[in-house]
């Protein structure tokens, strides 16, 4: 079975119960390891989830800490979700539907993904600015947005055709 590594920022691990830290650690391909933080929008936490190698990422709503217990099959079902509706065909994914252990580690202090997801922070507090009380987001169209900004680190191209073409080769 596949094992998918999520660490955790520093703010988000006072957030998190200790014991669903995991110390169990092992060696994966960047393709599975995800750097998680969080914000918050209408009072709720949102996790922005972001992977090491292909920068892509997702958006978990209104999180509560009741749910990390059941991460495994809520970060799976969001990424298949967000994969579909960028029109990545999820069969070409590394691992079958529901059929990984995902664990949760303290930071692993991944400077790269660290400055992506600080950077994709500035446009989300944008949209948080341009959002009025009534309107309500469409997350994976947020997403889908954050996904086709090119980056320097990877070489001015999208997170989307990162992971496209990371899919493709697996």
């Amino acid at each position: 079975m596949t094992q998918i590594n999520l660490y955790l920022s520093k703010k988000l691990e006072k957030l998190i119960h200790k014991t669903l830290i995991s110390d169990k650690e092992s060696k994966t391909d960047s393709i599975n390891s995800w750097n998680v933080t969080f914000f918050y929008f209408k009072r709720q936490k949102h996790l922005l989830i972001t992977n090491s190698e292909t920068k892509f990422s997702i958006i978990i709503e209104k999180v509560s800490t009741k749910d990390f217990k059941n991460i495994s099959k809520i970060f799976i079902d969001k990424l298949f979700e967000q994969l579909k509706y960028e029109n990545i065909n999820p069969k070409n994914f590394y691992l079958k539907e529901n059929a990984a252990d995902v664990y949760l580690h303290k930071t692993n202090n991944d400077k790269s993904t660290i400055g992506v997801q600080n950077n994709l922070m500035l446009f989300i507090e944008d949209w948080k600015c341009e959002t009025t009380k009534d309107m309500d987001w469409d997350y994976r169209e947020r997403c889908k947005s954050l996904n086709n900004i090119p980056f320097l680190k990877l070489k001015h191209h999208s997170p989307h055709k990162e992971m496209l073409a990371k899919l493709k080769i697996l």
